[in-house]
């Protein structure tokens, strides 16, 4: 299968849940882009129409490495082309996998490594064992790069130096300088104010006097 490939999103070469098998024009290695349900789930022949539907996904089949070595195999979904009427149905990445054991699927940009879901063992979809992750990407902008890997394994760009630090180095010109950053897993979580504050400038005792 080509490495990079243009995945129509929309009529008989296209993936929706109205289809009970989806064709291999809308499928690269184990990522297919299906449409999913507009306002009435019974208005399949919207997912048909590139009136409603986003279209012609640029999509790239690759790996990211790793500098401790490991090879990962991810994709490249680039931004579609937007429906020329109006949206009507919206487009989420499915997965296929044959692991008998919890999978992650992670998405990757240049301030590192994102989890999006996590698939259960054995999970399998309606439609040649793809299953369904919360990844929309009828409305991206961007280029946005996932892989699917094992529950267990570790996925970042910091390199762990414990089990609650992990490090990085940032930037530099050695020996001149170095720019490098430790992360400190600690209890508790960061204050967040619209729940955790009762007072503020919009608070009616402070309007009102």
């Amino acid at each position: 299968q080509p490495a990079r490939v243009t995945l129509p999103g929309h009529g008989d070469e296209g993936a929706t849940v109205c289809k009970s098998t989806y064709p291999e024009t809308a499928i690269i290695g184990d990522l297919a882009l299906v449409v999913e349900n507009g306002p009435q789930e019974y208005d399949c022949w919207f997912f048909q129409d590139s009136r409603y539907v986003a279209t012609d996904f640029v999509v790239e089949k690759g790996t990211v490495n790793g500098s401790d070595g490991a090879v990962f195999e991810a994709y490249k979904i680039h931004a579609p082309t937007p429906p020329s009427n109006f949206a009507y149905g919206y487009t989420n990445v499915w997965m296929r996998t044959s692991a008998t054991d919890s999978m992650k699927l992670w998405s990757s940009d240049n301030s590192g490594f994102r989890l999006l879901d996590t698939i259960a063992p054995n999970a399998t979809g309606p439609s040649g064992g793809f299953t369904r992750t919360s990844l929309r990407v009828d409305q991206i902008t961007d280029p946005i790069i996932v892989t699917l890997q094992p529950a267990t394994r570790r996925v970042s760009i910091f390199h762990e130096l414990s089990p609650t630090v992990e490090a990085g180095w940032l930037s530099g010109s050695p020996p001149s300088y170095s720019v490098s950053v430790r992360r400190f897993e600690v209890g508790g979580r960061p204050p967040v104010p619209e729940t955790d504050s009762n007072w503020g400038p919009g608070l009616s005792k402070n309007t009102y006097g």
